[in-house]
């Protein structure tokens, strides 16, 4: 029967596809047929169909080249042809007024239809704003990672290293034994502690460090640094961590092969690169419709930067400050909606900026006015992040806070600054598990290991009765994601001195810290250095750690982060009442507790010093 029916349809299978593409204007058509199809079986569906089909021919309409308002007059028409055909059919009436559980279906398979519709076209609009994954690493980046095939050792420096100088060749905001804590992690030497290096992985260990802040050198001359003048600075490193009488040679072959910038960057499954885009597309219609928000774009230099607004008409009436709620890397606004939906409850203006040029960002930039690259300097995004601030001062905000997240956090803290340079009003900063100096760029050689050889780990550290094909299928997908094109792009773009090393990170207005105490993406530093680094940058700091928080504590770890927040920002302390509405019932489980950092104590003299002044000094 089925086949019978296929080839007598066959030839009203073109319109019948015209009539699926014309679905949201012929709509009042379709519901009906839906209510009807719903009581009348299997055979009065085909007649409804035939019918249809029928009045189409009758009607001499293209579905597919007709005008909107001549199909939906159609509709219309079809629409009533198909009741009155319907009520003809006493048996059909007598089934329906018999059986109200099939026409309360087929009314539910209406709103169905009609929710379908609208979110199909929530979801392509959505799409369509979003910027398209890149494809290629950008030029640049590629010139960078180059440098891989260049010789090791080079001529040498014009002006050899003095000796026991070591800090301006490496991390110089970091002190001896976390330089080399960093070169052992960035070395993957697991087989001996840092302390047990031999004085050639010391050596090699400096010259990967030199060759990651001094690529440039590189590229243009081979006046660089020669295996006699690392070796000096690795002495001079040794001294200063006890470890002088050290002259062990070899070892060498403990070190991973530097293989990360032959593999980038990894392309990501066609499948997962379309779920993402199409999971961050369905947000958008809750942030507007569901919440309310507003989205808008804001004119700034690099072209025309996207916001979500939570009252962009407000025109300063609360008494809040507005609060610039800024994410970070490799994200958009919509991981930081959940923390902004919670701190806009007690009447805060709050707004989401969106990077520009991330992947499925909103924001993207114009290449008439960056001269024909993306706007991926921290300078680019800096200078954006002011005319956001302008913006919100220009709505009629006597003040702003700032909160940033991660790679956001070390944005708004350069961006308070460059405020108060500019003379624009900032009140209060937050920073939730920032990046930047405060943060440890190579923590464990067991990760250094997997990212220049992720095949080789797996296959030396799997279990023998585990077959190594899906695990490396599961790999290849998770750095398709971690390491796509975009990221690469935005990661390895960015140069040592513009954030790793950038001596610009800081604020003097009163700022709040919080950091996951089991954050290892932003893994922080050392204590004592830390507290003493966060001290110079930030005088007037609080900070602490969020009991059991990753890194994105602005989701695991949301009511108590907002909580601190609105506390803090209100009256500066932390100290939050419990509330019992319906959103902290649900977000229980995100509930945790704050312990204080061991920051430095204040004297007179630190008191009265300019962080500039301390930062030197550091």
């Amino acid at each position: 029967q089925a086949k019978h029916l296929a080839h007598r349809f066959e030839p009203s299978f073109g319109a019948m596809s015209r009539l699926a593409d014309a679905v949201p204007a012929l709509f009042p058509a379709l519901a009906s047929l839906a209510i009807i199809s719903s009581v009348a079986g299997t055979g009065g569906t085909v007649a409804l169909v035939r019918a249809i089909l029928a009045r189409l021919r009758k009607a001499a309409v293209d579905i597919g080249e007709a005008s909107p308002h001549v199909v939906r007059s159609l509709s219309r028409r079809l629409s009533r042809e198909l009741i009155a055909f319907a009520s003809e059919d006493e048996h059909w009436a007598r089934r329906a007024f018999l059986q109200p559980r099939r026409l309360a279906g087929g009314v539910l398979a209406l709103v169905l239809l009609r929710l379908c519709a609208r979110a199909r076209g929530a979801l392509v609009a959505s799409l369509s704003l979003m910027k398209p994954p890149d494809e290629e690493l950008d030029e640049d980046l590629k010139e960078r990672l180059l440098t891989s095939q260049r010789p090791p050792w080079g001529a040498g420096l014009p002006q050899a290293p003095l000796s026991g100088i070591w800090r301006p060749y490496l991390f110089s905001l970091k002190e001896a034994h976390e330089n080399l804590s960093e070169i052992h992690a960035m070395l993957g030497i697991t087989a001996r502690p840092k302390e047990k290096m031999t004085m050639e992985q010391i050596t090699e260990g400096v010259r990967r460090v030199l060759l990651f802040k001094y690529v440039q050198l590189i590229q243009v001359t081979d006046l660089y640094w020669s295996q006699e003048q690392a070796k000096c600075i690795a002495r001079a490193l040794a001294d200063d961590c006890g470890l002088g009488g050290n002259d062990e040679r070899g070892g060498l072959e403990e070190c991973v092969t530097q293989g990360l910038p032959t593999f980038l960057p990894w392309k990501a499954p066609a499948w997962l690169q379309l779920s993402q885009r199409v999971s961050i597309a369905a947000l958008r219609p809750i942030f507007l419709h569901l919440w309310g928000w507003t989205s808008r774009y804001i004119e700034t230099p690099c072209g025309m930067m996207h916001v979500y607004d939570s009252m962009p008409e407000a025109k300063g009436a609360s008494a809040l400050p507005p609060l610039l709620v800024q994410h970070g890397m490799f994200v958009t606004g919509w991981s930081m909606a959940l923390l902004a939906r919670l701190l806009t409850r007690s009447g805060r203006r709050v707004i989401l900026p969106d990077y520009f040029d991330f992947d499925s960002s909103l924001s993207i930039s114009d290449p008439s006015l960056t001269g024909g690259r993306p706007a991926r300097r921290v300078t680019d995004r800096l200078q954006c992040l002011v005319a956001v601030v302008q913006d919100i001062l220009g709505s009629g905000a006597a003040e702003v806070d700032l909160v940033g997240h991660s790679f956001g956090g070390y944005m708004v803290a350069r961006l308070a600054s460059q405020c108060d340079r500019l003379g624009l009003p900032v009140r209060k900063v937050v920073l939730l598990g920032p990046g930047g100096p405060v943060i440890d760029l190579s923590h464990n050689p067991s990760v250094s290991r997997f990212l220049n050889d992720p095949m080789g780990e797996i296959e030396a550290n799997k279990p023998r009765w585990l077959p190594a094909a899906p695990l490396k299928a599961v790999a290849r997908s998770a750095l398709g994601v971690l390491l796509s094109p975009n990221n690469c792009n935005i990661l390895f773009g960015l140069q040592y001195s513009e954030y790793l090393g950038s001596r610009d990170f800081g604020s003097k207005h009163p700022t709040l810290l919080l950091w996951g105490d089991k954050d290892e993406v932003a893994k922080p530093r050392k204590a004592e250095p830390l507290g003493r680094c966060l001290k110079a940058c930030f005088p007037h700091i609080d900070a602490y750690w969020v009991k059991g928080g990753g890194h994105n504590i602005q989701i695991d770890s949301v009511l108590t982060v907002a909580r601190a927040m609105e506390a803090w920002l209100d009256h500066g302390g932390c100290d939050a009442e419990s509330t019992s509405s319906l959103a902290d019932v649900l977000l229980l489980p995100t509930r945790t507790e704050l312990r204080g950092m061991e920051l430095p104590a204040d004297n007179a003299e630190e008191q009265s010093t300019s962080p500039e002044v301390l930062r030197s000094r550091l």
